[in-house]
């Protein structure tokens, strides 16, 4: 193979997204780290920071580790935490966590290169998995209780995003809120005062204050009402399409 002919001293990989072969984990003689955006051994896999977000995580972190042939499974290094903000996304925070995970590989290079640190291995009864995001994963059930619809706008941004469907066009939910209780039947669109847009849930009411129809522009809630006010009656069915 074309990269035999390399001698690296070390190899480092963020945000990769593939496992590296045997014969190149043992090229470098100081091994090959990981910088994962996770707490290891939680969220293993290729959507920690999404895993972290539909969950409702307070906080959440980085993880310097040594490569081995499993997915995440190589011994740890050194971790750094990160409070989880009420408005991060899966884009904010994935930024915020290689930020952190760049300074936590410059503070431990140095030791790792002497050989001062002694990599810990991970729990792997600990251990939680996440699974590659498909783009159906942004369409809207609306028997989901509110809160789980307003973890995954968060997690699903910038891609798949959250999304429903009104009259044959896609409609992007960009910026919700979730209400602990409600009386509105899942999927059917209300307005108090056509300024704001509230939505029913299976749990709750789902605050759309910010959406944008297919082949138009963004526009907040008192604004899609003026050009569409027959939005308000509509009814969202489970599986995106609606009236």
């Amino acid at each position: 193979e074309q990269w035999l002919i390399f001698a690296p001293d070390l190899i480092v990989v963020a945000a990769y997204g593939r496992i590296l072969p045997t014969p190149v984990l043992n090229l470098p003689n100081l091994g090959c780290l990981n910088l994962h955006p996770s707490l290891l051994p939680a969220y293993r896999g290729p959507s920690p920071v999404v895993g972290a977000l539909l969950a409702g995580d307070d906080t959440t972190g980085v993880t310097l580790m040594l490569m081995d042939e499993g997915m995440d499974t190589g011994p740890i290094i050194a971790q750094r935490t990160r409070v989880v903000a009420p408005d991060d996304d899966a884009d904010s925070l994935t930024a915020a966590l290689f930020s952190d995970g760049s300074d936590l590989l410059l503070q431990n290079l140095g030791d790792w290169m002497t050989g001062a640190i002694i990599p810990q291995p991970q729990d792997d009864a600990r251990a939680t998995y996440t699974a590659k995001i498909e783009r159906a994963a942004g369409a809207v059930d609306w028997e989901l209780p509110a809160e789980l619809l307003a973890r995954r706008r968060r997690a699903y941004a910038p891609w798949p995003g959250l999304y429903t469907r009104w009259e044959d066009k896609e409609l992007k939910l960009l910026d919700v809120a979730a209400a602990a209780t409600s009386d509105i039947a899942p999927g059917l669109v209300v307005s108090a005062d056509g300024t704001e847009i509230s939505i029913g849930t299976g749990a709750g009411i789902l605050t759309v204050n910010k959406l944008q129809l297919e082949g138009r522009r963004p526009a907040t809630a008192g604004e899609f009402l003026r050009g569409y006010p027959q939005f308000v009656g509509a009814e969202l069915s489970r599986d995106g399409a609606g009236q």
